[in-house]
């Protein structure tokens, strides 16, 4: 067994039978493993597989295997220089040889109808052998068969189940056979006609369900939320059916990957499938189907069922009221993904979430003083924004994400769409003139009250208190004369202040009456001319170069519509198409940072300077004083 570590790679391989998304596919030691992006994967087991073949098909090259069960899975897209490696490495590890089957374009109409295993190959020609490498017209899977009816004596019809994600494409509905009475393969009698032994082979290989009167089980007129019908449910062994007015849609069980249990704050509960492949009405593909009941159910043996279990929102509830672009529904934290109910149904698992951001919860005073915030949940091939979530939730939300170990981008300051757009400056450098006008008002206020009567006396109050001591000695002599000198010296210790050097109680009166009444509005805040421009964005970049070709292609266009279609232009673009503003945004950022370490600097400087300044002109009224 060589090359035991050896793992090929082919991507973007279809699976036939499994709608028209590719996967990737892996071939390695153990076996083969198909998986498509977020849906289930295919795996077969070495020692399952009977035979591999290799055919020519439309658009490339198709590689077959066949289990020993019975089982057919074709891979397509395939290249032609794929196959010397495929064969070399499936014989050293599989012990199985690569057949090349080649496919007739003679187009005839007759032949043998083989069926081996869950595959029905047409090989053409008079002489047609039913050998597994004989040329072939086409082959189809049994278990896409539907329905298999005779018409006539000879004739078999088989309808097959819609293929969910052929979308506007072309699809095969149903398949006529005619089987003469003289077939090799299906050998009638007077009692049996061959038609029905062909038909009968099929149905044993079919999928073909339970008819309504077998159900196990049965609702009637059920609301579907998505897709918006009013529904009859019968749920059969092998297959739930969803009759409507003008539609039916049979879904195998196979196809339920998850059942989602969702009770809304109402009594009502909302079953949520999640189908792989998804169900087609019209040319809108259905990956999720909402039920709406007034209980949930028990759910079904095998299947993984989850629901709500540790979040609780402030309400009670185990859901958050929002809205989704124009829709509103809820959204529920699950313990391994976040569910959004109700058009469209948004799945987002917790490891596929790269950050969480608040939006419009901070800012200017509209946004504080806003009762909603909104949730972006950025994922790793794409984002999703919730609007007008209560702002009671935001603690439990918040509180919960984070448990779960996702990053929150700003759990507490105002975030990205929510910003003050009446000031320019830096979000630091506003927190730190705010701190500093406190400390200033602090001082004032205590200058204001060193003012008042109740502060130290000043030499009129001195005069008088010693005049008043004088009168009262009433020419007592020596002790007359000791209060004199005993008050000439506390005159020279206590020089009195200078009126034209004491502005500061002026200073604080006027911003006493500055100071806004309770309730009033705040004055704005001059914006320091020397302090650096801050950095724009890559999305601020791309407008300043687009803003103008919009203008020049559209010119009746409304100015809010602009930043509109800025905003779905930039969405649109492509992540190689951004690095060119990404760049710029960056380089913009270090000159923004370097900027601001000066511009920090000298504010620092100019106060040091400011300090040596006031302590120069203390000591110098010390000395006036002294003399």
């Amino acid at each position: 067994m060589g090359e035991q570590g050896t793992v090929h790679q082919f991507g973007n391989i279809s699976l036939a039978g499994k709608g028209a998304n590719n996967g990737q596919l892996k071939v390695h030691a153990g076996g083969v493993t198909w998986k498509r992006s977020g849906g289930k994967s295919v795996d077969i087991r070495r020692d399952d597989v009977q035979a591999v073949q290799w055919s020519k098909v439309a658009g490339g090259f198709q590689l077959i295997f066949r289990e020993n069960k019975g089982g057919t899975y074709k891979f397509g897209g395939f290249r032609d220089q794929d196959l010397r490696q495929l064969k070399e490495f499936i014989s050293s590890n599989f012990e199985k040889e690569v057949v090349e089957r080649p496919v007739s374009v003679a187009g005839h109409n007759w032949g043998e109808a083989v069926i081996r295993g869950t595959a029905l190959s047409f090989n053409p020609g008079q002489n047609a052998s039913s050998s597994s490498t004989a040329p072939y017209a086409f082959e189809i899977n049994l278990t896409d068969v539907a329905q298999a009816t005779t018409q006539g004596k000879n004739k078999v019809l088989l309808e097959f189940h819609e293929d969910e994600k052929s979308g506007d494409k072309d699809s095969l509905v149903d398949l006529s056979f005619y089987v003469p009475q003289t077939s090799k393969l299906y050998t009638g009698t007077e009692e049996t006609l061959a038609a029905q032994l062909f038909r009968e082979r099929i149905l044993e290989q079919a999928d073909i369900g339970v008819s309504v009167d077998q159900a196990i089980a049965s609702f009637s007129e059920i609301t579907c939320l998505v897709p918006r019908l009013r529904l009859d449910i019968d749920i059969s062994p092998t297959i739930l059916k969803l009759t409507g007015t003008t539609q039916e849609f049979k879904i195998k069980h196979s196809s339920i990957t998850r059942l989602f249990i969702l009770p809304k704050p109402n009594p009502q509960t909302v079953v949520a499938l999640r189908l792989d492949p998804p169900i087609r009405q019209g040319q809108t593909f259905y990956p999720f189907v909402l039920l709406q009941l007034l209980k949930g159910l028990k759910g079904e043996e095998g299947l993984k069922i989850s629901k709500p279990k540790k979040y609780v929102s402030q309400q009670a509830s185990q859901c958050v009221k929002c809205s989704y672009k124009a829709d509103d529904g809820y959204l529920f934290p699950l313990e391994s993904c976040f569910f959004y109910i109700t058009k469209p149904p948004i799945f987002i698992a917790h490891d596929s979430v790269a950050e969480v951001e608040v939006l419009r919860q901070g800012g200017s005073l509209a946004m504080q003083s806003a009762r909603t915030f909104d949730l972006k949940i950025t994922c790793k091939d794409g984002e999703f924004t919730f609007h007008n979530i209560a702002k009671t939730e935001q603690n439990n939300l918040l509180a919960f994400i984070s448990a779960k170990g996702m990053r929150v981008n700003n759990p507490t300051q105002g975030g990205g769409d929510g910003l003050d757009l009446s000031d320019d400056e830096d979000p630091g450098e506003r927190r730190a003139k705010r701190e500093a006008e406190e400390d200033e008002s602090e001082d004032d206020d205590f200058v204001a009250e060193g003012s008042s009567d109740g502060g130290e006396p000043t030499d009129s109050s001195e005069d008088e208190e010693g005049n008043a001591s004088g009168s009262q000695g009433g020419g007592g002599g020596s002790d007359g004369e000791e209060g004199g000198e005993q008050k000439k010296k506390k005159e020279k210790k206590r020089p009195a202040p200078k009126p034209e050097k004491s502005p500061a109680p002026k200073k604080a009166k006027a911003e006493k009456e500055a100071t806004p009444a309770k309730g009033g509005k705040k004055p704005k805040r001059k914006k320091d001319k020397n302090a650096p421009k801050r950095a724009l964005s890559a999305f601020m970049y791309f407008s300043t170069k687009m803003r103008p070709i919009i203008k020049e292609e559209t010119p009746d266009i409304a100015f809010t519509e602009i930043g509109k279609l800025l905003g779905e232009k930039w969405k649109a673009l492509a992540p190689e198409d951004k690095h060119e503003f990404d760049q710029l945004a960056a380089d913009d950022k270090v000159r923004y940072e370097q900027d601001m370490k000066e511009y920090k600097a000298a504010q620092v400087a100019a106060a040091g300077a400011a300090a040596q300044a006031a302590d120069a002109d203390a000591d110098a009224d010390d000395a006036d004083d002294e003399d």
